[in-house]
């Protein structure tokens, strides 16, 4: 049952890839296909550099490497899933419709699946690494994308939020599937049990999935309902209570959100009802947590779009209403976690976020369309808070893989007070440091070569930094560094919304503290 399963979710991940390149190379062949300029020197260092790593843990045995190459292979997987699923945001057109938008976003979260799910159905020996393995070759690789996109000077956020949507998703899905792996197994049936990861990526399937189906599900059930009688009154009905356009788009958007969020519930009882029924406070649990992130990242969506329209309404308090909003949508994070965690430990983080981020992905939908067709131009500005709040749900989740994975070195630590200040203060202030340090201005005669050797040194100081710490004082104080590198995604400046954020300031650059 348990590989059954996983080639189910390997699949739907393949499939929904697929759709997203089927929609660029069709409306490729119309025409409309737009590339983004990226500079071919990010783009060939991208290309070779999973292939470097894996050249360098090709040694069985070492000091390094675990034996095996765990590391090695699941950063080359990462590394060529990433490239394969910045196809679809690279290659996708500027005139686009509401069912090729989001294959586009489904796309990379659909390969961020599949390259999950393989070391678990082929690289047993050496999963744990292997996971790791993939989720940084993943972030590295389109890391590198990013910062092309960025200094390419382009108007390419339709191409960087779907790229940095599916590498939260990839990260996301891998600390599910390390920590399931890590909970062990539970019965199903009476002769049958199967890992709580599988539990996990069947679970996850169901985003991309839900994305796909909920632009078809609401155009088809529109099309029924208009041929029902008394439908066309009702509809008359609605275009005069919402004569705007504007409001008649976001009655369409919390439509397509319920359509989602249905589907995915749908997915999640049956995976919930399947636990036997000695276990149905088990069960009820595990429901709960999905309905907990569903619900969740719908409400920090609600709070990021009303923040976003009443700093347009009100530019001069925009300062203060970002500041609140934000903090709102902060704490359903936090909060969801600390009840996720109370029902399921870790394991219940990972799967209240991959609720939450159906609502994070259709933030990036909506965003897409709103480019396309210049309405509510609040929309892309609360996609990238959204998606920041849902890179720091990601970073707490890497710290309860952190503190999972070396929890026999933590067994008894005793973090004082300066360890935990220390830690704490570092993890918010690095990224934001190492940030202004990368995206500083370059002369208009520099080569990209020297805009490389500038993100090697800043990827030597993010890796130096940690190995400082356990160096110094230990795996305590690196814990403490955790928790504060998910506050520093939190804790990133307000931006004030006279102008929206989205037509002043990329989306990489705008995120890029997070991502970091």
């Amino acid at each position: 049952m348990e590989r059954s399963l996983l080639w189910s979710v390997f699949g739907i991940g393949l499939v929904s890839w697929l759709s997203g390149m089927a929609s660029v190379m069709r409306h490729r062949a119309g025409g409309t296909t737009v590339k983004v300029g990226l500079p071919h020197a990010y783009l060939f260092t991208a290309i070779l550099l999973p292939l470097l790593v894996f050249a360098a843990t090709l040694p069985s045995k070492g000091p390094l490497f675990a034996e095996g190459q765990g590391l090695g292979k699941g950063f080359l997987l990462g590394g060529v899933c990433a490239l394969l699923a910045a196809c679809v945001p690279l290659l996708s057109g500027s005139e686009e419709g509401r069912r090729r938008i989001g294959a586009t976003v489904a796309g990379p979260c659909g390969l961020g699946l599949v390259a999950s799910v393989v070391p678990l159905l082929m690289i047993r020996a050496s999963l744990l690494d292997t996971l790791m393995g993939v989720a940084i070759g993943w972030f590295c690789v389109t890391f590198l994308l990013l910062l092309g996109l960025h200094h390419s000077k382009a108007d390419s956020d339709r191409a960087q939020l779907p790229l940095i949507c599916g590498t939260g998703f990839a990260v996301l899905v891998c600390s599910v599937a390390a920590l399931g792996e890590m909970r062990g197994t539970m019965d199903l049936t009476a002769t049958s049990a199967v890992s709580w990861s599988v539990l996990g990526m069947v679970f996850a399937a169901g985003v991309p999935l839900a994305l796909l189906l909920s632009g078809v599900l609401g155009t088809i059930l529109a099309s029924v309902f208009g041929l029902l009688p008394g439908m066309g009154g009702l509809a008359r009905g609605g275009a005069a209570l919402l004569p705007d356009i504007i409001a008649r788009n976001a009655a369409l958007r919390i439509w397509r959100l319920l359509l989602g969020s249905v589907v995915l519930l749908i997915l999640g009882k049956l995976i919930s009802a399947r636990v036997v029924s000695t276990n149905a406070t088990l069960s009820l649990h595990i429901f709960e947590v999905m309905l907990l992130g569903v619900f969740g990242g719908a409400a920090a969506w609600w709070v990021t779009v009303s923040a976003r329209r009443l700093e347009r309404e009100t530019p001069s308090n925009a300062v203060a209403i970002d500041w609140q909003c934000n903090g709102v949508a902060a704490l359903l994070i936090i909060s969801g976690t600390m009840v996720a965690f109370q029902m399921l430990a870790g394991l219940g983080v990972g799967i209240m976020l991959i609720g939450a981020w159906l609502a994070v992905s259709l933030a990036v939908v909506f965003a897409q369309e709103t480019q396309s067709t210049e309405t509510d131009v609040e929309l892309p500005a609360a996609a990238v808070n959204l998606l920041r709040f849902g890179l720091m749900g990601a970073a707490l989740l890497l710290y309860r893989v952190f503190y999972s994975r070396f929890e026999s070195e933590l067994r008894g630590v005793n973090l004082t007070d300066q360890y935990a200040a220390f830690g704490l203060l570092l993890g918010a202030l690095l990224p934001s440091l190492l940030t202004g340090f990368l995206l500083r201005p370059f002369g208009t005669d520099t080569p990209a070569v020297s805009r490389i050797a500038r993100l090697c040194l800043v990827g030597a100081l993010v890796l130096a930094a940690p190995s400082l710490l356990l160096i110094l004082w230990g795996t305590k104080c690196a814990l403490a560094l955790m928790m504060g590198l998910a506050l520093s995604a939190a804790l990133l400046p307000a931006s004030s919304t006279a102008v929206p954020a989205s037509e002043t300031v990329p989306a990489s650059a705008r995120l890029m503290p997070a991502l970091l």
